[in-house]
């Protein structure tokens, strides 16, 4: 599986007073250049996709423009886009069902079901080539604070939440427990 993995984008971030949209743009227009050469199965995101909470309309045309020219560039690769500090989860999930159809997942915040239930399976994200086999899986994860992990189990303590959480993840699906060939 070939992953193309980026961070902290910031979108809408001012330096000072100096607008940085120009070089945010050109980082887009070269992220894209990868995408095309690299032909990726995935491109993840992980956090701070945007400087502000509250992104300005430019900033999230940015965002917007730049996954569909990610799709439209190579239209089997999926997209995976966690929130990160800087994020807001909300917002960053409210056209979650629609990115959908270009081949986006974004997880902006671990979700409880009507019963409280965490919803593990939002987390495991499948990753498949252009014939629409399985070629592995994805691990996406917010950003949260260790200690703001939801507790999934009442014995472990508050500073463990964090890694039982991940590996609850890891146990919920078999074959994210089985080791890679080869270790």
């Amino acid at each position: 599986m070939k992953i193309l993995h980026t961070s902290d984008w910031h979108l809408g971030q001012q330096l000072f007073e100096y607008d940085r949209s120009e070089e945010q743009q050109d980082f887009l227009r070269q992220l894209c250049h990868w995408v095309a050469t690299e032909q990726p199965d995935a491109l993840i995101v992980s956090g701070d996709v945007f400087h502000y909470c509250s992104p300005s309309a430019a900033a999230q045309r940015l965002y917007t423009d730049a996954l569909v020219e990610f799709h439209e560039t190579c239209p089997s690769m999926q997209i995976i886009i966690t929130a990160g500090n800087h994020d807001s989860s909300s917002k960053l999930e409210i056209n979650r069902n629609l990115w959908k159809y270009a081949g986006v997942t974004v997880v902006g915040f671990i979700r409880r079901d009507e019963a409280g239930q965490v919803d593990l399976e939002r987390h495991i994200v499948e990753v498949k080539n252009g014939c629409g086999e399985l070629k592995g899986y994805v691990i996406a994860l917010p950003h949260v604070y260790p200690q703001n992990f939801p507790a999934l189990d009442e014995e472990v303590p508050r500073e463990e939440r964090q890694s039982h959480f991940i590996q609850t993840l890891l146990n919920f699906h078999p074959t994210l427990a089985e080791p890679c060939e080869g270790t």
